[in-house]
């Protein structure tokens, strides 16, 4: 190798030892801030507040929304693992063989206890509790379902419980980010993951309302609205409650859902509605009731086979035993008593009750029951175009006492006939009520002696709302 060479090969040897060096130097540099930002890390306090059901945390006072909620599981809280622990600057290591987080430099394998992880929904959760202890966080939960993470450089595992107006603070907070959330009037009470548990806490109280982003999608307020001249006054549970009351004011009606149901000063006129007839027999000895129900159905275009409905029909034995030893009746206002198919086996009926909650799961929000209304009130009803359904009995009239009998139920003693029957009241006029009878023994009946008989069974009725109500 001549000098020119030697000297140009040194010089080459020289910049590569040069920018080793450098490079070692930079990641010198580096490994120290990372190590510094460790320690700092260590050194920050950190407090952290979710609630269960919130799809939202408070970090150091700063609100973040979470794309799942926290939950509560037999007893315990759980929380969205990746949510959480990169909300609190952590990193989530998903791998083949294992499942870790990364947490102040260090690496902590969470998939060798099983046992603290769920899956819901394909999200992975873990246990509130594990996690805090993987984290090193203390932690407090509290009753109104609120829970605190907290670290402090100096004491990192412990937890101070906030204040009650601190966590009611918090509460408030937290609680406009649940999915659905629970209102009384303008008061905020509750937030929840889900509709039925919303439903759950909101049946307990009167006048509130559960809202999904802002609307309005469940209330429990008296859905019978008296209004006059179109202004609302007042509003009932039941039908009949909100005509004795609109009866003491002029121009007063009771709308239901927007439909109005009866008006004070509108006299009904005659009315006949073409209500396609379906009769029990031969396959349904007791089924004049569900029978009835598919009749009214199928004149609002829902198809429901009278059989479907019996099977689906809520039932009570003919007899049972009580926690006295004794043996009481069924209950028609509970179910169907006893075997709606053969006169071989013992029997009865059912009632306006089972009757319409069977019809809301085929007209959901559109069955009103008007049970306990008089029959002028029911005359209203069926001239705004809605058929009825009613119990009745077989004589379509008045029944003497040698007709009845006294049951004692668990409930307590009730009166029966075992001429109870169904029809569907589809219209009236100065003199006949009109009816599809599942027997086919009748089409009209007096109006007087129409009206004598159904007061006499209870003053039951169930009709359906238009589908454009």
């Amino acid at each position: 190798m001549n000098d020119t060479n030697e000297r140009w090969f040194s010089a080459f040897a020289i910049v590569i030892l040069s920018i080793g060096l450098v490079i070692f130097l930079l990641g010198s540099v580096n490994q120290a801030e990372a190590v510094r930002d460790a320690e700092n890390a260590n050194d920050t306090e950190l407090q952290l507040f979710v609630m269960v059901d919130s799809e939202a945390a408070i970090v150091n006072d700063q609100i973040t929304e979470l794309d799942f909620a926290p939950l509560l599981i037999e007893h315990a809280v759980y929380l969205p693992l990746r949510n959480m622990v990169e909300t609190m600057g952590g990193q989530v290591l998903y791998s083949k063989s294992e499942l870790a987080l990364m947490w102040q430099g260090e690496r902590k394998v969470l998939s060798d206890q099983p046992a603290n992880l769920r899956q819901v929904g394909g999200t992975t959760y873990i246990g509130a509790r594990f996690l805090s202890e993987q984290m090193g966080l203390g932690i407090y939960f509290d009753a109104t379902k609120v829970l605190v993470m907290h670290h402090a450089p100096q004491s990192p595992s412990a937890a101070n419980p906030p204040s009650s107006a601190k966590l009611q603070s918090l509460r408030q907070q937290l609680m406009p980010y649940a999915p659905y959330t629970v209102w009384q009037k303008d008061k905020l009470l509750n937030g929840y993951s889900n509709l039925k548990a919303a439903k759950q806490f909101a049946v307990t109280m009167e006048n509130v309302h559960i809202e999904q982003e802002g609307t309005v999608i469940w209330d429990n307020k008296p859905p019978y609205l008296v209004k006059q001249s179109g202004r609302l006054i007042n509003r009932f549970s039941t039908f009949a409650e909100a005509v004795r009351y609109a009866e003491g004011y002029a121009s007063t009606e009771v709308v239901y859902k927007q439909q109005s149901l009866w008006a004070r000063e509108k006299q009904p006129k005659p009315i006949r509605m073409k209500v396609e007839k379906q009769f029990q027999l031969p396959m349904l000895a007791r089924g004049c009731e569900v029978t009835s129900l598919s009749m009214l159905l199928s004149y609002h275009g829902i198809k429901a086979d009278k059989m479907k409905l019996a099977k689906e029909v809520k039932k009570v034995p003919m007899f049972e035993k009580g926690s006295d030893g004794k043996i009481y009746r069924g209950n028609p206002y509970e179910g169907f008593v006893g075997n709606i198919y053969t006169f071989r086996e013992h029997g009865l009926g059912v009632y306006h009750g089972p009757i319409a909650e069977l019809a809301e799961r085929y007209a959901p929000g559109r069955v009103v029951d008007l049970t306990g209304a008089r029959f002028d009130d029911l005359l209203h009803v069926l001239a705004a175009g809605m058929p009825v359904w009613v119990i009745h009995n077989t004589h379509y009239d008045w029944l003497p006492s040698s007709y009845w009998t006294t049951w004692k139920t668990k409930a307590g003693d009730i009166r029966i006939t075992y001429k109870e029957h169904s029809v569907v009241v589809t219209g009236f006029d100065e003199r006949y009520v009109y009816i599809a009878d599942p027997l086919n023994r009748r089409q009209k009946v007096e109006i007087k002696r129409f009206e004598a008989g159904w007061n006499q069974m209870g003053k039951q009725a169930v009709t359906i709302l238009p589908s454009s109500a």
